[in-house]
């Protein structure tokens, strides 16, 4: 199963890519609609400053948009990852919801 299979998944069923992996919840805090925003922001600058200098290439042929889609499923994964556990990390004990 690939990571935009598993993206899609996760968000017909209304729970968390980490929950659908295994990961308990209470490991990592949840996500805001204001977080998920930023992560499609974040994304969608990615890709375009990907494709904008021609590095979306594989062997010297251009990305075909499945592949680039891969990609974006792939990087929105990782910076959602890394956005839960900054908020584990960084978010003062006086706010955590444990």
């Amino acid at each position: 199963m690939n990571a935009d299979t598993v993206t899609k998944l996760a968000a017909a069923l209304g729970v968390s890519v980490d929950y659908l992996l295994g990961a308990d919840a209470k490991e990592t805090p949840a996500l805001t609609e204001k977080d998920r925003r930023d992560v499609a922001k974040d994304v969608y600058q990615i890709m375009e400053s990907l494709e904008s200098s021609g590095d979306l290439m594989f062997d010297g042929v251009p990305m075909s948009e499945e592949s680039k889609a891969a990609m974006a499923a792939a990087i929105k994964i990782g910076l959602e990852e890394a956005r839960r556990r900054n908020k584990a990390t960084y978010t003062p004990k006086k706010y955590r919801r444990d």
